[in-house]
């Protein structure tokens, strides 16, 4: 008897260009001009980036990813996961081609997206995880939306515990200001405005998971990407506060007798 092995997916044909089963996507991290179209869809994330998710999002039920911009990662999860459920919010609207493409292959029960959603915005998205999925957990939430701080920080207050214990959360790009030296922050007018970066968040986080391992169980820093995973401490649908799983030493304690 003749045996074949599944095809693995997705297939490269050169570093930006892949296909799935039944699409053909561009991958790039440059180029924020280029629009998904019903025959190519564009993804503004590295190849290794995706191989990491192909590994948190293999057996994955429910996925929800906060900023989809050209509807790219929604997709490829629908076309390369059994994922029972997609959601995905963007402070965008969507894409008319992505709508098309959702339609088209008959996607519609299986991807929600939601556009002109702010991530820092908690009711407005515990609303849309309540109709979504009911009381069902989350396996998987990625963040590429803003990364600005405070909704960054918003979002993952509101958004971690819908995982369920030992779900993750994955946060790309937090180390901006720190990129070439600086220099990526002089180049980018929205960013250079910023407060404060990204990494203070990150830093939050592993501090929150020092103090409370039985809620954040890990944090992993990987190139571009945090992961962090969600202990059994937390009541499903719970809101927290990093300010209040850490205690800060009080500013007198750290400074030194003059």
């Amino acid at each position: 008897m003749r045996l074949f092995r599944e095809k693995k997916w997705p297939h490269w044909i050169s570093e930006t260009q892949f296909k799935t089963p039944n699409l053909s996507f561009e991958t790039q991290v440059a180029n924020f001009k280029r629009k998904t179209s019903e025959e190519v869809i564009q993804l503004l994330k590295p190849r290794r980036f995706l191989e990491t998710y192909d590994r948190y999002a293999k057996d994955a039920k429910r996925i929800l990813e906060i900023g989809f911009f050209q509807g790219g990662m929604p997709l490829y999860f629908a076309d390369t996961t059994k994922a029972e459920k997609i959601v995905a919010v963007d402070f965008g609207s969507v894409p008319d081609p992505v709508s098309q493409i959702i339609a088209s292959k008959g996607l519609s029960s299986r991807v929600s997206l939601y556009g002109t959603v702010d991530q820092a915005n908690t009711e407005r998205m515990r609303e849309i995880l309540l109709a979504e999925l009911g009381d069902h957990s989350l396996d998987l939430v990625t963040d590429d939306a803003s990364h600005r701080y405070e909704p960054t920080k918003r979002s993952f207050e509101t958004c971690f515990s819908y995982l369920r214990p030992g779900g993750v959360f994955i946060i790309e790009d937090w180390g901006w200001s720190h990129w070439g030296g600086g220099k990526y922050v002089k180049q980018h007018k929205l960013l250079s405005t910023e407060p404060v970066p990204l990494s203070q968040l990150i830093l939050e986080i592993v501090l929150a998971q020092s103090a409370q391992p039985e809620l954040i169980r890990k944090v992993e820093v990987i190139k571009g990407m945090v992961i962090i995973t969600r202990g059994e401490g937390l009541k499903h649908g719970e809101h927290f506060a990093l300010d209040e799983l850490t205690q800060t030493w009080p500013i007198a304690f750290l400074q030194r007798p003059s």
